[in-house]
């Protein structure tokens, strides 16, 4: 247990025994954290993450006030105790998933929370809650522990916990850098054809930055299952909360024809040092989807910051660090299904001056689609 400033933090790591090499690993290279394994009470049961999540979740010390729980397969980032305390101290009685996935709708609001300088992001997945990685006070994760599964939720953990959380109409918070990353891409639970799954972000927190990012009513999202730009309008009557219309189709709609917005696609490419590469990387249609996303993505970013009254400069918003590490990883997260693992970090490099580029048109409106996006919207 770790005791500071009020803050009584317990924590553990919960693992399956074919992989309690790898949870041992994070107890010997993290002592300061006074991490504890809980292991799968029945290994050779069908595989169920819900089953020794219920355990970890109850395994938080006698007075302590938070309780943290890790999955074995994540790598913790430099001083991340520390860092913990802090955004725990910030934030005491909300609930705190420290990874949000790179190609998750929880991804693309981090990006819009990153852009105009909010510390923290609502966690917005419509089927899961991430719990890769999470601190939440200790009197709720040992309500969570003693909750009742349901058939829903087929063991599953993430979804238990989603439905957990909206009964008591909590959403969780997650903070806009990262604390973790998910390593490897092994799943017990039939998560590995989804390709890596890194953190939407490669940069740690900045704990000098402040407020919350209100949960959207829109987001620029490219599926990752499907390698398409979306239009996601948060919407109540819509199946688990959300509208998706594909973003050439929000153009076409609108007789805003995509024409010219591909005809900057392509003076882009060819102005690009990397073109040659960029083109072995990525398919013409994946990059189609990926400029769209990203010139929805600026739009939205505008709008908002308008409503805020931050009239930033998108290169000034672009040049920031935070927000650049998480623009970065918008592609990967996206095509991490059809390009090669091995590529992912080469795409990141190559593919991240077409984002900007995307981003800056949809921020200055330079190709007048503001009226489609926003009737769409409407």
């Amino acid at each position: 247990m770790i005791s500071r400033s009020g803050i009584r933090l317990s924590s553990v790591v919960m693992t399956h025994p074919t992989r309690r090499k790898q949870a041992q690993a994070l107890l010997d290279d993290h002592p300061e954290l006074g991490l504890r394994m809980v292991l799968d009470p029945l290994p050779d049961a069908t595989a169920s993450a819900l089953r020794t999540a219920r355990l970890a979740w109850a395994g938080s010390e006698a007075e302590v006030t938070h309780h943290l729980v890790v999955q074995d397969d994540v790598a913790l980032s430099p001083g991340f105790a520390e860092d913990l305390l802090a955004l725990i101290a910030a934030r005491p009685a909300d609930v705190l998933c420290l990874y949000v996935d790179w190609g998750s709708l929880s991804g693309a609001a981090l990006r819009i929370a990153a852009m105009l300088g909010h510390a923290w992001s609502p966690v917005v997945e419509p089927g899961y809650v991430p719990t890769v990685g999470m601190v939440m006070p200790a009197a709720l994760a040992s309500e969570f522990a003693a909750s009742h599964d349901e058939p829903g939720h087929r063991g599953t953990d993430d979804v238990a916990m989603l439905d957990f959380l909206r009964k008591r109409g909590i959403t969780p918070l997650t903070p806009v850098g990262r604390l973790l990353e998910h390593e490897g891409n092994d799943s017990l639970v039939g998560n590995a054809r989804q390709g890596r799954r890194h953190a939407a972000t490669a940069r740690g927190v900045d704990l000098s930055r402040t407020g919350v990012l209100p949960v959207p009513d829109r987001l620029a999202h490219m599926l990752w299952t499907e390698g398409e730009g979306l239009l996601c309008v948060r919407d109540p009557s819509a199946r688990k909360g959300w509208r998706y219309t594909p973003v050439e189709t929000v153009l076409r709609a609108a007789n805003a024809s995509p024409a010219k917005v591909f005809d900057a696609l392509r003076q882009e490419l060819e102005s690009s040092p990397s073109r040659d590469r960029m083109r072995d990387l990525l398919s013409i249609v994946l990059a189609r989807e990926l400029w769209l996303t990203g010139i929805l993505l600026g739009h939205i970013a505008a709008d908002e910051a308008r409503r805020l009254s931050l009239f930033d400069d998108c290169d000034d918003l672009l040049a920031n660090p935070t927000a650049a590490a998480a623009l970065a990883r918008l592609a990967p997260g996206a095509v991490r299904r059809f390009v090669p693992d091995h590529l992912l970090g080469e795409l990141t490099e190559v593919a991240e001056p077409l984002v900007h580029a995307a981003v800056r048109l949809g921020w200055n409106d330079t190709l007048n689609t503001s009226d489609a996006f926003d009737a769409a919207w409407g």
